[in-house]
Formats: C-alpha cells, sequence, structure tokens
C-alpha cells in the first residue's frame, strides 16, 4: 500500500476502495494515520453477521439498495468505528464503508 501510494506522489488521493483482503486493522490504522478517506469491503464473521442482521433502520437509496449506520468494533480494535452497511436485494453482499466522512 505503501508502495502504492508513493508512486502518486504529489497528487491528492481522494478515497482509496479495496477489497476485503485488506480488511486488518494495520491497513485501517495506516490509512487513518494517513487521513486517507476509504472504502473497503469485509469478511463476514459471527459479529458482523449479527449486528447487520439485527440492524432495524435500513434507508432505500434506490430500489434494491439499502444503507444503514452502524457502529463496530473488531477484536483488537482500540475503539469502535462508525461504519456505513450497505445491501442490495439482488446481490447478497453487505460492505462496510470506513472514513468516508
Amino acid at each position: 500500500l505503501e508502495d502504492t501510494l508513493s508512486k502518486l506522489e504529489g497528487k491528492r488521493v481522494g478515497l482509496v476502495r479495496m477489497d476485503s483482503g485488506f480488511f486488518a486493522k494495520e491497513i485501517l490504522d495506516y490509512l487513518e494515520m494517513k487521513g486517507l478517506h476509504y472504502i473497503i469491503a469485509c469478511r463476514f464473521n459471527n459479529r458482523i453477521k449479527y449486528s447487520l442482521t439485527h440492524e432495524r433502520k435500513w434507508i432505500e437509496l434506490t430500489d434494491g439498495l439499502e444503507i444503514s449506520e452502524t457502529i463496530y468494533q473488531a477484536n483488537g480494535w482500540e475503539k469502535p468505528s462508525l461504519n456505513n452497511s450497505y445491501r442490495s436485494k439482488t446481490v447478497p453482499l453487505f460492505y462496510i464503508k470506513l472514513n468516508c466522512g
């Protein structure tokens, strides 16, 4: 990640988007230390599944796509994070968006 960002030196990075393979504390800490906005998909563990299935305040953005704001704290994180969760009725995937505000 640092190598990739170094190649963009002098350019403004508005948003970093990553798949679930990058959903790790070290990477999230690095992005936050650099002050970068990011969107990252996450793997579904039982805590995330529970949080999403018990969330009651979903807002429909468009037909078949909904968003909800939740708080999630993974094991090993020092503090919880405010997240936006997305779900689609046509594609059974949830995404967690972190630090994009």
